[in-house]
């Protein structure tokens, strides 16, 4: 991690600091300025300003993704072509825009003093202008997809987006940011988180054949019902958005008891990510997923499957692909008489979307 002068960063932020909090790196990334304390995150950001914090076991995932938005480059080259060919053949649009006045007002006699007010030029040259806009709209959205974006995804709430191009401060922020997380967290608030998750399942028994949906950002309370299931026999899909070597527990006890499920063989985790690594890596398209899920499933029955990542799937496809990915999952789940566990922020979905996929599985926190 590079350290810079952390006089010139006190004096620069002191107004944001808090007691025996020390600034240590100074990025600027996008619309924001992002400084890493010995105590938290601080995310400032330009204009409009505001400024939100977050501390670090509270990170649940740090990425960088581009996603190229190909339909509105397509939708601009449509709207551009039709428009420009348009301006050089104005008078044939004119006669058609004419001929389509009159077979309205032909057809429609309610109408035809209406249509027959319009000049066939006038509408003509209007629609011409706004298709032309439009694809010149569509084609700065497209130039702006190509600059990806920062996402921060914070527990219960919601993530922050940052547009920004794939910068050097934009790499040592991704590394050093998993560096800072990787500190373990003080024994005193991984009991009482510890002691929350006991309290929220006690009495919850998950049952054969059914998929649960599990409103929380980062896989708490699905990895204590996973590692319950793994112990009373079952073996264990996970497929992670986190890297296998930064997955961190707070509880000890719960720590012990998922290595000693790994040792056994028991689970099996995959990383959803574009990168290749040495871990076992998944790509986040939906049908390889359900390939991956379908052959574990084949092999193990009553077995049980821990989703992590929803959100990353949608930025990669559209919410009605993953819904049907979901579905077809669903289903394989049932017939396999396993079980699903599939975790998704509070704020990753709208609620149309929530209710739609609430309709699917059984929602129980």
């Amino acid at each position: 991690m590079r350290m810079e002068n952390p006089e010139v960063l006190r004096k620069k932020y002191e107004r944001y600091l808090i007691d025996d909090e020390d600034p240590i790196t100074e990025y600027k990334i996008g619309a924001y300025v992002l400084i890493t304390t010995n105590k938290r995150l601080l995310c400032i950001r330009k204009f409009p300003q505001s400024l939100t914090t977050i501390s670090y076991e509270d990170i649940s995932n740090v990425e960088y993704h581009t996603y190229i938005d190909w339909k509105k480059l397509i939708n601009s080259i449509i709207l551009l072509g039709v428009s420009s060919y348009g301006f050089i053949e104005f008078s044939l649009y004119s006669n058609i825009t004419g001929r389509i006045l009159f077979l309205l007002g032909d057809n429609i006699p309610e109408i035809s003093e209406f249509t027959g007010q319009i000049s066939p030029q006038t509408l003509t040259q209007g629609v011409i202008y706004v298709a032309f806009l439009t694809g010149i709209i569509y084609l700065i959205r497209f130039i702006m997809s190509l600059r990806g974006k920062l996402r921060i995804f914070v527990l219960d709430s919601a993530p922050i987006r940052i547009n920004t191009t794939l910068s050097e401060d934009v790499k040592r922020f991704l590394k050093d940011i998993e560096d800072l997380r990787m500190k373990e967290p003080r024994p005193e608030e991984g009991g009482r988180r510890e002691k929350t998750i006991e309290k929220k399942i006690e009495g919850v028994e998950l049952e054969n054949g059914r998929s649960y949906l599990i409103r929380e950002l980062k896989p708490v309370l699905s990895l204590k019902l996973f590692i319950n299931e793994v112990e009373k026999g079952k073996r264990g899909l996970y497929i992670t958005r986190t890297n296998p070597k930064l997955i961190r527990i707070t509880d000890e006890i719960l720590e012990s008891r998922f290595k000693s499920c790994l040792e056994s063989g028991n689970i099996m985790i995959y990383w959803l990510t574009d990168s290749m690594s040495g871990e076992k890596t998944i790509s986040p398209e939906p049908e390889q997923i359900f390939a991956l899920i379908s052959d574990f499933l084949e092999r193990n029955r009553e077995a049980i499957v821990l989703l992590d990542g929803l959100e990353y799937l949608i930025t990669h496809s559209n919410f009605d692909h993953v819904l049907r990915f979901v579905q077809g999952v669903k289903d394989k789940i049932g017939t396999k008489n396993s079980i699903l566990l599939l975790p998704v922020g509070e704020y990753t979905l709208s609620e149309k979307e929530r209710a739609l996929l609430e309709k699917e599985i059984t929602m129980i926190f």
